[in-house]
């Protein structure tokens, strides 16, 4: 998801970018969520509770989006692991911006 945020960098017709439907179903995907724990091999779960997701990594509910609000509350720094699921999840729910620890602390909530 990366890719859409550079191409919306450029003064070009983004017509052929993604709708926010397609958006929402890329992060709401069963399969999409699977790819996601793989990848961070399998630390962290997704739990999908109607339109919020909370990661939890290993035993602790470190961050939780809001697919209403698109605003993703994050708990504070907990491990250097934890904090590259954070960033892991970040970029999976569609943002660009990897968190410092000194971010991670200030327990942020940013619109995604």
């Amino acid at each position: 998801m990366e890719w859409v945020w550079k191409v919306k960098s450029f003064s070009l017709d983004d017509s052929f970018l993604p709708t926010k439907k397609q958006i929402k179903n890329h992060i709401f995907n069963e399969n999409n969520i699977k790819e996601f724990e793989k990848k961070i091999y399998r630390k962290a779960i997704l739990i999908i509770d109607g339109n919020i997701i909370k990661l939890k990594s290993y035993d602790t509910i470190v961050a939780e989006y809001n697919g209403k609000t698109k605003k993703l509350k994050i708990f504070g720094w907990f491990s250097t692991t934890t904090a590259s699921h954070i960033n892991e999840f970040i970029e999976y729910l569609g943002g660009v911006k990897r968190l410092s620890k000194k971010e991670l602390n200030e327990e942020p909530t940013i619109k995604i």
